[in-house]
């Protein structure tokens, strides 16, 4: 266990045969994640493997969503309720490159698209690049923010899998 900068790790090139990271490539810079991914594939040994959970930005879409359809079935207008959403989003620093902040209070942080994790990935130099739902029960997010809509699918962050050829 190491506690250091993402974009610098302290580790000779081709260390390691894998490299896991859960929940931890969370950069308040979008500018980042690229040099994250690199020191990720420069400290794996040639055929290693990127295991990781990354949090998915569809899935702030998607609670937007039904926070939208929430505000509508209780007879807000569609223009009320836009403007609601627009307003959390605001709140929530929330930007469509995926820059999104579970907590006012904090800075934001990056969220990722299935399409973006497989770009980054690639064009670092990954292959066999593959994206799994992870979900989570809405009994976890009951106590979070996020709304709690138990008869909705369930929300999800990216489990990725990457080989170093």
């Amino acid at each position: 266990y190491v506690c250091g900068d993402m974009c610098s790790l302290p580790f000779t090139s081709s260390a390691f045969d894998i490299a896991f990271s859960i929940g931890s490539i969370l950069p308040s810079s979008i500018d980042d994640v690229d040099n994250i991914i690199t020191e990720i594939f420069r400290i794996l040994k040639q055929s290693g493997l990127f295991v990781g959970v990354l949090p998915a930005f569809d899935t702030v879409i998607y609670l937007y969503l039904l926070q939208y359809e929430a505000l509508r079935k209780k007879g807000t207008s569609q223009k009320g309720a836009l403007e609601a959403i627009g307003k959390e989003m605001k709140r929530h620093n929330f930007h469509p490159l995926g820059l999104y902040s579970d907590y006012p209070e904090f800075p934001s942080q990056k969220y990722f698209y299935p399409t973006e994790i497989r770009y980054r990935f690639s064009k670092t130099g990954f292959v066999n690049i593959r994206l799994k739902k992870l979900e989570y029960s809405w009994e976890y997010c009951r106590d979070h923010f996020y709304g709690y809509f138990p008869d909705s699918p369930p929300i999800w962050d990216w489990f990725v899998t990457a080989e170093k050829p």
